[in-house]
Order: C-alpha cells, then structure tokens, then sequence
C-alpha cells in the first residue's frame, strides 16, 4: 500500500537541480514535467516515478487483457508505454516493417517511489513493504544536501546512441 510524506522546500528551482543530480544515481525513472504549464492544465510541477516494485512486459498476444489484469492487481501507480504495433491486436493490421529494437507491445512499471512537486511542497509516494517513513525522511534529507555538479556544456545524462538503417542520401531519395 502506498503512502506519502510531504515536505517544505525553501527553494525549488535548487531543489529540482538536486532532484536531477540525485536521479542519476537511480536504476529506473519516469520524469513527468509540466514545463511551467498554466496550472489549470496540470496539477504538479513534476511527477517522479523511481525504481521498480513490480513491472509488466507483454510482447505477446492478447497484452492488453493481460494488462487489464495486472493493472487491477497493482491498483496503483503505473509508468509505461503502450507500442505501436498493439494497433495490430486491436485492429485487423498488420506491420511488414523490420522491428529493429524489439519493443515489448506494452512495458509499464509500478515505481517503489513517486514524488510529485507542486509550489514549495513535495510529497514522496512509498510503498510500505519496502520504506518506512524513517526511510523516506531519509532520502527528502540526501536529496536536499545533494550537491550539483554543473559543468559548462555537459548534459544531465547520457545521449543515446542511434544507428541509422538508411544514409541521408538514400532517406532523401526516398
């Protein structure tokens, strides 16, 4: 069952820096970000989902009853996607395109943290199988004290790595 603790942040914006410097220590994240939207749009500054208490990966048929169950089971937080190629199960389609990264049809995750900021306050979702409320005072207190390492030019995390299937040449003969 999950539960919250919420917490004052005198500074948000050098809250948030700790936040990202802290997150690259992390196995797994999902970061939600309302990009300073007009709040009738939204309800958080972010929300954070991190780690991973139970996950469903479907690359099967028949995913999506197989996620109805699994997102009644879980009846909680779920972090995901649904792939391109369900539109096959749903529709009489199919994809003569080569799959070249394997995607599963459908992949979410049921964070063992989400943390959801709005204004000067923070709440940290927790299942209590896996923290205690010590716990999570624990993790507001490292974040806080985290430091930011800023270098000129250097991104927050890693770029990815593409490999191309076509020149540009041939992609722009096409």
């Amino acid at each position: 069952m999950r539960k919250y603790r919420s917490y004052n942040i005198s500074d948000p914006e050098v809250f948030t820096d700790r936040f990202f410097e802290w997150l690259k220590g992390t196995d797994r994240v999902a970061f939600l970000n309302s990009n300073h939207l007009d709040k009738k749009y939204g309800t958080y500054d972010f929300v954070c989902a991190v780690g991973v208490a139970s996950e469903f990966i479907c690359p099967e048929k028949e995913a999506l009853s197989a996620f109805k169950k699994y997102f009644s089971d879980v009846q909680d937080w779920l972090f995901g996607f649904f792939s391109y190629d369900l539109k096959n199960e749903l529709e009489n389609l199919t994809s003569a395109h080569e799959d070249g990264i394997q995607m599963p049809l459908i992949h979410f995750f049921q964070p063992r943290l989400v943390f959801l900021k709005k204004d000067n306050t923070l709440k940290i979702g927790y299942i209590s199988e896996f923290y205690n409320e010590h716990q999570i005072d624990n993790v507001f207190i490292t974040i806080s004290k985290t430091e930011i390492c800023e270098k000129e030019g250097e991104l927050m995390f890693s770029s990815p790595i593409f490999i191309f299937h076509l020149s540009v040449s041939i992609f722009l003969s096409k």
